[in-house]
This record gives structure tokens, sequence and C-alpha cells, in this order.
């Protein structure tokens, strides 16, 4: 599909509806990316689209060969999340669309493409083009929505205007709302779902409206074909060892000690990608470490933030100390994202209150004993020293290797791939080296040597 295009016009109904809602999730995001690094890199410009009643062209980029770079690798000086270039993994033959991140599959047939996108859309999967350049495809985006409403009080005042019916719907085991649009150019069927938590899934379905009762029933099928497999990582589980790591090793480490792989997030809690790419990790946690193949350390460094990042950090090495460490972690982030604080909400008193709020099972004197420790203090200069020397000067950024020592950044087609990439592309990276260490690892006939053991 050289040089798919999919075009169309995005006007405040139909699919601009689907414009309407990402530029408001974006516009959520843009306020905490204003943030900038004091001394090293942790933000990027973002580009910001209009939605306007002219023609809007989306373009999707071409499906990358497996032997080429990922697009923009060599070039990169942001760690956004978003950075995508085209999932290798994809066909025009017909398959299995998957978004790691949110444990999304959908099936999709034969002369349908799976891509992932840039905004607005994170993935596109679409259907056979004419000589123009039009097709039928459907549209996934994920993005913050606002919890003091209820889900159906956010959707209904997103489409107040435009004159929908929203009907209740399950998509991929999760209850939501579905609605229609249609004009002379567009159809448009769209179902919404709260996940995860605090955020808003939503997918389109579009098509030329001369075209509708043709693919409608594709799409149908493509979407009744969702499955979606939730984070449940063990919290308890993951406190208990990152407790038992820190106090053996001095790193922050969960998973099988005896895995093959060693994965390092290097990461600042002041960091607004790191804040971003939490979820992307949690992700990794339960499919490569609950499974064995990987132990996960998270490095909490402080140079983003400078005293708010090293409090923060002081809280997260306190609580894995302290046996609530996996906690500690999402409540020091939570306070970030709570009204858009940022790393204003890193305070002594603030974080205080999180940690009393969340009537965690801890000793506060022994808290505060920790945060003033200079043992705490030398766990940072740790982390900053073994990310200088595995050459680490943004955030957030993984490593992976079969040990502390020999943790490196991952590669695609011969490039390192430094900043928070999405998992289409760390995932086949990990599996290619756990495939090379089974294969080093089998008896020669000969000799019985174990290869690479």
């Amino acid at each position: 599909m050289n040089g798919f295009r999919i075009r169309g016009l995005m006007k405040l109904s139909g699919t601009g509806l689907l414009m309407a809602l990402l530029m408001l999730l974006a516009a959520c995001s843009d306020s905490k990316k204003d943030e900038k690094s004091d001394n090293k890199v942790d933000t990027a410009a973002t580009a910001t689209a209009e939605v306007t009643e002219a023609a809007t062209e989306v373009s999707v980029p071409d499906v990358a060969d497996p032997t080429e770079a990922p697009t923009a690798v060599t070039e990169q000086t942001s760690n956004e999340v978003g950075d995508t270039a085209g999932d290798p993994a994809q066909t025009s033959e017909g398959g299995v669309w998957t978004w790691h991140e949110w444990g999304l599959e959908m099936t999709y047939p034969a002369g349908w493409q799976g891509i992932l996108t840039d905004a607005p859309f994170v993935f596109v999967i679409a259907g056979p083009a004419d000589e123009s350049g039009h097709g039928p495809y459907v549209a996934v985006q994920a993005g913050a929505y606002d919890t003091s409403k209820t889900f159906r009080e956010f959707m209904e005042e997103l489409t107040a205007a435009d004159n929908v019916t929203l009907s209740d719907i399950i998509f991929g085991g999760i209850e939501g709302v579905g609605f229609e649009t249609t004009n002379d150019a567009n159809s448009s069927r769209f179902v919404a779902i709260p996940y995860p938590e605090g955020q808003v899934m939503l997918v389109g379905e579009i098509a030329a409206t001369e075209e509708w009762d043709t693919w409608s029933p594709v799409m149908d099928e493509i979407i009744a074909s969702a499955i979606i497999a939730p984070l449940e990582l063990d919290e308890a589980a993951l406190n208990e060892q990152m407790q038992a790591s820190i106090e053996a090793t001095g790193l922050m480490t969960v998973g099988d000690p005896e895995a093959p792989l060693w994965v390092a997030e290097f990461m600042d809690f002041s960091c607004p990608h790191c804040f971003e790419y939490t979820g992307t990790m949690d992700r990794l946690v339960q499919d490569y470490v609950v499974t064995g193949k990987a132990q996960f350390t998270l490095a909490v460094l402080d140079f983003v933030g400078g005293p708010a990042s090293t409090l923060a950090a002081k809280y997260q090495i306190c609580g894995a100390k302290l046996g609530v460490g996996w906690t500690m972690h999402n409540l020091i982030f939570a306070a970030y994202g709570k009204d858009q604080a940022g790393r204003n909400a890193y305070t002594e008193e603030n974080l205080a209150a999180v940690v009393e709020a969340a009537e965690l099972d801890i000793d506060q004197e022994a808290l505060t004993a920790c945060l003033a420790d200079e043992a705490t203090a030398a766990i940072i200069t740790s982390n900053l020293a073994w990310a200088d020397a595995v050459e680490v000067n943004s955030t957030p950024n993984v490593l992976v290797g079969t040990t502390r020592d020999d943790v490196k950044y991952l590669s695609a087609g011969g490039q390192d791939l430094k900043g928070g990439y999405p998992l289409y592309y760390i995932y086949p990276a990990l599996d290619t080296l756990l495939k090379e260490m089974d294969s080093a690892a089998v008896p020669s006939t000969s000799s019985n040597a174990v290869f690479g053991g």
C-alpha cells in the first residue's frame, strides 16, 4: 500500500467528532509537556493540529520493511511516547492487530492493513483503497478524560452539539457507549470505553457514505473481534520483591533473579514523558517479568526537576525499603497528574499528605528517618553514576542486558532505541534476544558444551 492516504472532510460531525475529542485530550496533555528540563533532555516540541471545516488529510505511514531502521531514530532528541513509524510486524494479508500498551487485539481480513500512525490516531486498520486513495478504515485513539464526571456524562457533553444518540455497547468485554453520524461525504460509527482507568479509548469506523453498506459489515466484524487483556499486576508481590531487592543489592528490582533478561528503566519523577510512559512499563512487567522472561529495575534519577525530583526519588526509595515500593511509584505519579500539578506536587507537605491519605501499612517515623538518611541519597547518586556509565542522558530510557553491568539500548535496524519507544519496537527486540539466548544455549552434539551459557 505504497503511499496510502486516507482523505475525507473532517467537519465537527462524523470523523470530526473524533478529531474534536483528540484535540481536547491534546490540550490537557500539552499543559504537562510545557515543563522544561533543568539540564538534561526530557521534553519535545509537540505539533498540535487544528479542527476546521476545511478538508483534512490524514497521512498513514507505509509499513516499514523489517530490515529498515524506524523513521527518525537517528535524529530523535525527545523521549515523546508517541514517536511512531509503522509496525514491521503488520501485513496486508490479514491478521491480528495488537496494541500492546492497552492489551488490545483486533482481527482484520485479507486486503486490510494494520498501521501505526502519528497523531491524531494511534493506529489505523485500513481497507482497500480506490485509485484516488480513498478507502474505509478503523481508527483508534486513547487519552485522559475528566474523571470528576461519570464516563457517560463526559461523552454526553462531548457529543451534545452533534445531535447523536448514545447507546450502550460492550467493546472487548468493557461497557461503554456507541453512536453514529453521517453526512453527504462520510458515515461513521464510534464506540467509546473508559479504559484504562481514567482514560477513554475511542474506536471509529469510517467510510464514504455511498460505500457504507458495503464496508460497515466488515468493520463491524473487526470491532466485534476485539479482545482486551487488562493489567492485573499483583501489587503486594511486587512490593515484596522490590523490598527484598533493595535490601540485598540497593536496586529496586522485581521479578525472578534467574530470569534470562534484565530490563532497566531510567526515569525521573519530574519528567512528563516518564509520567506518560508508566503504563507502558506496567504492561511490559506483566508480559515479560511476571512470565519469568525478565527482571525489571526501576532506576530513579533526579536531573530533570532538581530538588523536586530528588524528594520524589527519596520517597520512592524509602517506599521500597519499607515494603511499599511499587505502590509508592503509583502514588507519586498520581500526585504528579492530579489537577495537572506536575512536579509542583513534590513538596514535603504534599507528599507526606499523599502517603497519609493512602493509609499505607508503614511506620511513619521510619519513613521520616529514611528520607533524611544519607544512604537514601547515596542510592540516587549510584543510579546517576549507572546512567552515566551506560550513556543515559534523558528520560525515560529502557536498557536491556543479562546483568546490571551489561544493560544497553535495544536496537532496531541497527539503530539504538533511545527514548520512550512504543512496545511494538521493544517487544520484537526482546523476543529476538530471547531467541538468540535459547539458540546459544543449545548443547553441542559433539562436545555437549553449552554455548553462551
